[in-house]
């Protein structure tokens, strides 16, 4: 795993990350950035579309911050979006943002399935 520095501004939320902080949850984020900086980097497919670490992009924003960690992941899009969801399972989350990402995770394994 390779960890780099790029630009902020690069970076693109993605649009089905079912996972929201707002108020005392981002709050808690800016705290943590403040107090430990960031000990993990965004994860962020090849178009810098962040798969994790959306809420730390947004904090790290606020703060002022011109450059941050992220780590480059290559697997396909169906995979990136699975990615997110594992990651993000915690917090607060849209539920029927959720169920959508669940339905193609169980079409994916049944297409695996399918192919073998």
């Amino acid at each position: 795993m390779v960890v780099k520095e790029i630009d902020i501004n690069e970076l693109l939320p993605n649009s089905y990350n079912s996972n929201y902080h707002e108020g005392d949850g981002l709050d808690a984020i800016i705290w943590s950035l403040k107090e430990f900086g960031f000990v993990s980097p965004i994860v962020i497919n090849s178009k810098k579309e962040i798969i994790d670490g959306e809420h730390r992009w947004r904090a790290a924003s606020i703060l002022g911050y011109e450059k941050v960690p992220v780590v480059e992941v290559t697997d396909r899009y169906e995979k990136q979006r699975m990615l997110t969801y594992v990651l993000n399972v915690h917090g607060d989350n849209d539920k029927e943002l959720v169920k959508g990402i669940i339905n193609k995770i169980k079409n994916h394994i049944k297409n695996e399935r399918k192919r073998v």
